[in-house]
């Protein structure tokens, strides 16, 4: 099977000599000097799009098979050295340019070349090229290119800026010259029109680097000018093939609250209230220890509005690194009580729960995914990206642009953000198809939640599709859509369940592809409950389906767990279990009544500092 998220036309080692440029609506790429070739081509295969590199020395002879087909790629030197006729002369386009769709021209530097390339295709003879000289430094995103710039339209962002950060001072501004992002000193990225050809200019020289091992969330804000240009480029220039997401699922999960009238800053009749006037969603993370201290008006809330609350589980007991350790015994036990006990709160309650594991204080093992995966769990959900100390780390950048990380037993980890992170992240996490899930606790709703009603209020008002939905429903529409050529809708899937609409006029022949890594554990695949024949290789699980319009499908994986008795007992269980009620307890209070009080809070602030 040819896997969907391989380039369509040739690898990467694979360059054209001489060949005919591609006929498909490809990224073609001049491989010349350019120092990003592997970055770029790794952000283009990112976005599911098919690509071809050309070198310089046959760009020149290269046939054009269908006008308006393909899209240019260029490092600014490269290009300059490919016009050079036209420019000295300055004469028409070469076709291999003419014919394209449009052209994207990045990493200018000081040089002659790259200034001559300059006013060559803006039109303007005072153009010029100038280095930021500014550690950091607040960048515009127009407002009037929502095509381009989707939800992060209009921003002001504070971002790091380094040496390789160049900007255009371009004054000559006709009616096909466009500022996209722009700051006191200049312009980073910009559109004009050559010779009736749409280029794009990006001054920046780095390209981010989606390969580059990490395990720390991917700030916006730290790596602005290496990804945010080429990302908008190209989910402009290849919109009708590349990966996207019907729409941006969000939901507000909130840490620890058990279900009483009131916890820390916390009261939920004013949440509710809160949430109809604001209209967003939230998911309690529930401890499962939990399961017996319940309050039948704060159960009975949640019943009566599926539509606004929801419950996850977090943990088990909520101690330290319990979903850390390497051990699939200990971490089997876990799964097992914690599900054991939530169902046992579903039954006493009637209050269904998402299968969703939302890691105590972030941490979990590389070997953690596998067990949920196998113990029924539909995803994880988490403020860390990497696993606890970083033993095992395999996450990349490009782990943390996908919407689920997928490095651990093949098991959706999906991440989330807390509001400080800022409103530029959740929006640039949508320009790259992440839903939007914000992490919290009970102090976000201090002050009557004042601050998140303002941050909400901003999310709801970005230009894009935000749908807010209890986190289940959030996870199950949060994949990754394109049409094929021959027409089939390509679904990639994350979670263990999705939801999906034919939303057009036509029936769909559905191709749903599944990254999986334990084939012999699959039990079923179901679409609307009913069972359907599928495939598993190359680490894919593959399966085709035909929606007719306006039809939905609700589409499981099911696993046979091959865990039984490994169950790991829990030494010293007498002193453990009185330990965790007793941090339950303390963490509480602390929730309840000192974070009420600002002596108290201080005080306590201060015993922590002469204790360390």
């Amino acid at each position: 099977m040819r896997l969907l998220d391989q380039p369509f036309l040739q690898s990467r080692d694979q360059l054209s000599t001489g060949l005919a440029l591609p006929s498909s609506q490809t990224a073609v790429l001049l491989s010349g000097k350019n120092p990003c070739l592997e970055q770029l081509v790794e952000l283009i295969s990112f976005f599911g799009i098919p690509w071809q590199t050309v070198a310089m020395d046959a760009i020149a002879g290269a046939m054009i098979l269908e006008r308006g087909q393909y899209r240019v790629l260029g490092y600014a030197p490269d290009v300059a050295q490919a016009l050079h006729v036209a420019i000295k002369a300055n004469s028409a386009l070469p076709p291999w340019m003419k014919e394209a769709s449009s052209v994207y021209v990045f990493g200018f530097d000081y040089s002659d070349p790259c200034l001559t390339l300059l006013r060559f295709l803006t039109g303007d003879a005072e153009a010029t090229i100038r280095n930021t000289n500014r550690q950091s430094g607040v960048i515009s995103v127009t407002a009037d290119l929502p095509e381009i710039c989707g939800p992060m339209s209009g921003m002001d962002v504070r971002v790091d800026l380094s040496r390789s950060d160049f900007l255009f001072d371009i004054t000559h501004e006709g009616h096909a010259f466009r500022k996209i992002l722009t700051t006191v000193d200049g312009q980073l990225f910009v559109r004009t029109t050559c010779q009736g050809v749409p280029v794009y200019l990006c001054a920046s020289s780095r390209t981010v680097d989606l390969r580059s091992r990490t395990d720390k969330h991917f700030d916006v804000r730290k790596h602005f000018c290496s990804a945010v240009p080429i990302a908008m480029y190209l989910r402009l220039a290849f919109q009708e093939m590349c990966w996207k997401s019907p729409e941006t699922n969000a939901c507000l999960i909130i840490d620890d609250p058990p279900l009483k009238p009131r916890y820390g800053f916390l009261n939920f009749r004013e949440m509710s209230k809160l949430m109809d006037e604001q209209n967003f969603t939230t998911t309690i993370a529930f401890i499962p220890w939990n399961w017996r201290r319940t309050n039948r008006h704060v159960v009975d809330l949640f019943r009566r509005r599926p539509d606004r609350f929801s419950l996850a589980v977090h943990g088990c007991d909520h101690t330290e690194s319990e979903f850390g350790t390497r051990s699939a015994g200990l971490l089997n036990r876990s799964a097992r009580i914690a599900s054991q006990r939530m169902n046992a709160l579903a039954e006493r309650s009637c209050l269904p729960y998402d299968r969703v594991m939302v890691f105590p204080q972030g941490v979990f093992s590389p070997e953690t995914g596998r067990t949920l995966k196998l113990n029924g769990f539909a995803a994880a959900v988490n403020t860390e990206v990497a696993p606890w100390n970083n033993d095992g780390n395999e996450t990349t950048i490009g782990d943390l642009w996908g919407v689920a990380i997928m490095k651990y037993g093949a098991f959706p980890i999906f991440t989330r953000r807390y509001l400080s992170a800022g409103i530029e992240n959740f929006a640039f996490d949508a320009i790259l198809g992440k839903p939007c899930l914000i992490a919290a606790h009970h102090d976000v709703f201090k002050g009557h939640g004042r601050e998140l009603a303002d941050c909400v209020a901003r999310l709801n008002s970005l230009h894009w599709n935000l749908c807010w939905r209890p986190l289940g429903g959030a996870l199950n529409r949060s994949f990754k859509l394109r049409i094929e050529g021959d027409g089939t809708a390509a679904i990639r899937m994350f979670s263990e369940s999705v939801v999906v609409e034919n939303s057009s006029v036509a029936p769909w022949e559905v191709l749903v592809v599944k990254q999986e890594s334990d084939p012999e554990c699959i039990d079923a695949v179901t679409v609307n409950q009913n069972a359907i024949d599928f495939d598993c290789s190359n680490r894919y699980l593959q399966f085709r389906l035909r929606l007719l319009p306006k039809q939905q499908a609700w589409i499981r994986v099911s696993y046979v767990s091959n865990q039984e008795g490994v169950i790991e007992s829990q030494r010293g269980a007498i002193a453990y279990k009185a330990k965790t009620r007793l941090r339950r307890y303390l963490s509480e209070f602390r929730d309840n009544y000192i974070s009420q009080s600002d002596f108290l809070r201080t005080t306590a602030v201060r015993v922590r500092r002469l204790r360390s």
